[in-house]
């Protein structure tokens, strides 16, 4: 089995177990980590002198919903400068 059909495989046992549920942003647990994460990367970001995002060009991998990409829309970077791409085509129909 190749990788990529793995990981699809892997996906679709977790949907079909309802356990998508569990990685809901309005889960305390999973927003604490969220923004655990947003509180890591501003700093990373910023000291690194990249903020504001304004002329980066960014690709994303494994990019889900795209969340992290509307994160860095809110550090400036200009939507046309932002480019995610994933293995499951329907998570990036989800938005």
């Amino acid at each position: 089995m190749r990788e990529a059909d793995r990981i699809r495989a892997a996906y679709a046992r977790r949907e079909e177990r309802g356990l998508e549920a569990r990685y809901s942003y309005w889960e305390p647990a999973n927003l604490y980590l969220y923004q655990g994460r947003e509180r890591a990367l501003i700093g990373l970001l910023a000291g690194a002198g990249l903020l504001p995002m304004t002329d980066l060009r960014v690709l994303d991998v494994g990019c889900g919903d795209g969340a992290v990409l509307r994160d860095l829309q809110r550090y400036g970077a200009r939507p046309e400068n932002l480019v995610g791409v994933d293995l499951l085509a329907g998570r990036l129909a989800e938005r």
